[in-house]
């Protein structure tokens, strides 16, 4: 037995196995250093203008991948959305093309981040494509708020170098993230007839209207739901947009009604108020629970004027314009 321990002492404190020993220590510590993380995805430029086929980017069935700039050391996520369990759901197949910087309307309110779909590497197949859709049928994007954080995110700072944005539009959403509505992923308006998700079995809704100034939040009740009661009457999801109410109204007074674009699911009547309250279909106006077409008052200017008349301000100035 003593022999045996001898013999594989020997073997151990020899200098072939010091070596083998020391290189493979040497070589797991150093390996977090210098590989870099699978699923990284580097970002040259987010000018259209200024693409080329290395840019070309497939994100097909990736889940989280994550978006990196050579001259900022930060990191970007990207989410497609989220399942029911609250999961992140893959891109869909087929999402390959350019990420870009899609500048808004009027120009001076900072943009978004957006994914164009085209059907080659070519650069020029960009306007022959179209910008990736989320599940609810609006733009995938990454909104302004997330872009306005220079020096911790790594677009921010990319949009300044390519003057594609402002100092003073940066600065602008810089205040606004400090609302804590940002952290709920709102939607930002900032014309009349632009669609965004409304769900019908939420009691209220949250948007941001958004100029060159600033921006607003507006809150106001699902015209379907009974205040009453305290419950909604409809269940169902959709793309609405804003309008100006072509109905008469009394001098001195300005209205917005609110139309459904596109239904993402079913929209019905809770089994309790069957045949109590009108279900809007795709193209309509949304009505209230008992039956009156459903309107905000852009006057008011304590409630819900304040907000609403920047869509307003905004199409006086492109006429302007």
């Amino acid at each position: 037995m003593a022999l045996l321990v001898a013999s594989i002492a020997r073997v151990f404190s020899s200098p072939c196995v010091r070596i083998f020993a020391r290189t493979s220590h040497t070589n797991t510590d150093a390996a977090p250093l210098h590989k870099r993380p699978r699923g990284r995805v580097r970002i040259r430029t987010l000018n259209p203008e200024f693409l080329q086929p290395a840019d070309f980017i497939d994100l097909s069935s990736r889940t989280q991948p994550t978006f990196f700039v050579d001259s900022n050391p930060k990191e970007k996520r990207a989410l497609y959305g989220l399942d029911p369990r609250q999961a992140p759901i893959p891109f869909p197949m087929g999402t390959q093309g350019f990420l870009y910087y899609h500048a808004p309307e009027p120009p001076e309110v900072l943009g978004e981040l957006r994914f164009r779909v085209t059907p080659s590497s070519d650069p020029d197949s960009f306007l022959a494509g179209y910008d990736l859709k989320t599940p609810h049928g609006n733009p995938w994007c990454i909104l302004p708020g997330v872009l306005a954080r220079t020096g911790l995110h790594p677009f921010g700072d990319l949009l300044l170098r390519e003057q594609l944005v402002t100092r003073s539009q940066l600065d602008t959403w810089v205040k606004f993230r400090a609302l804590t509505y940002y952290k709920r992923r709102p939607s930002f308006i900032t014309h009349f007839g632009q669609p965004f998700l409304f769900d019908f079995s939420r009691p209220r809704c949250n948007l941001w209207m958004a100029k060159s100034q600033g921006v607003k939040h507006l809150r106001f009740l699902n015209p379907s739901f009974n205040s009453t009661q305290k419950k909604p009457t409809i269940s169902g999801k959709a793309m609405v947009c804003f309008e100006l109410s072509q109905f008469p109204q009394p001098v001195g007074r300005t209205y917005v009604v609110m139309r459904v674009v596109k239904a993402l699911s079913e929209i019905s009547v809770l089994p309790e108020y069957q045949g109590l309250v009108p279900v809007p279909a795709e193209g309509e106006l949304i009505p209230r629970c008992r039956g009156t077409i459903w309107k905000l008052d852009i006057s008011d200017s304590l409630k819900h004027g304040w907000a609403l008349k920047i869509l307003l301000s905004n199409a006086h100035e492109w006429q302007e314009g």
